[in-house]
This record gives C-alpha cells, structure tokens and sequence, in this order.
C-alpha cells in the first residue's frame, strides 16, 4: 500500500523526529523511502551583496543539503531499507508537492512544529500546505524540542 513514501527533512533535529516513522512504514510495508532536502531560495537580506557572493552561499547549501541527503540515504540503507534521495531548490512545499506527484508517492511522513494561531500567521507552515495540497495520505509527526 505505502509504496513510495516521501520524507522530506531540512536537516534539523526537528524534522528528523519523521524519520522513525517513515522507517516503520517501509519496513511494515516493504517500500521505498525517498529523501527530500529542499534548499530555500534565499533572499538577499542587503541589496549591496554581490551576485557572486549569493550564489555562493546557494551553492554552499546545495552542497550540505546534498551531502545531508548522502548520510541519511547511507544510513536508511545500511538498515536494510531501500532508500533514494534527491535535493531540489524553490519553495518547500510546492517542491514537496511537485515532488510527490513525480514519484508518484504513496505517502508523505513529516514532521511538524505545530504552530497555532500568531506563529502560524507569522511564520507559516510547510506541512499546513502540504496536508492541504496532497492527493495522498500526510503523515504528520508533530516535533517536540527535547529541551522541554
């Protein structure tokens, strides 16, 4: 049933709280986890930065995502797992989205922050998006900070 499932992380903590659920789902139902590692385009926070030096540091973090993505998929692996891995840059959730139709996903695992109210107004949510946009079932694992 859950053949393709779509795990999309931003290399946090947070995000990786997904992951266990993803790998109870491949493994129950014999499928394929598929890392995503969306790069946001960055906006130019002082207009006096060069071209140069932002594409620098998009390519400094396609780069990390890209070697993220490497570790994550090795590890996922080295437990017996069949796992693919892919890094895109744009907006998350219409990467994610995009993302899921092209692999033709059964699912999507992630994890969420869980914001209501003003920190949601303020700061959105990517899963909000998702959950809304999917034609499959979203999985959606509401992260804890371990510190609390």
């Amino acid at each position: 049933m859950f053949e393709r499932i779509l795990l999309p992380l931003d290399g946090s903590a947070l995000a990786e709280q997904a992951l266990p659920y993803a790998v109870a789902l491949a493994r129950c139902q014999g499928g394929t986890i598929h890392v995503l590692r969306v790069v946001p385009i960055l906006a130019p926070i002082d207009v006096e930065v060069s071209a140069i030096a932002y594409q620098k540091v998009m390519e400094e973090e396609r780069a990390a995502a890209q070697s993220y993505v490497e570790r994550t998929v090795a590890q996922l692996r080295q437990d017996g797992l069949t796992a693919e891995g892919k890094v895109v840059t744009g907006d998350p959730a219409a990467v994610i989205l995009e993302t899921a139709r092209q692999i033709d996903a059964s699912a999507i695992t992630m994890a969420t922050h869980g914001r209501s109210g003003l920190g949601r107004l303020l700061f959105g949510s990517v899963a909000d998006q998702v959950l809304r946009g999917a034609s499959v079932p979203v999985f959606l694992i509401r992260a804890t900070d371990s510190r609390s």
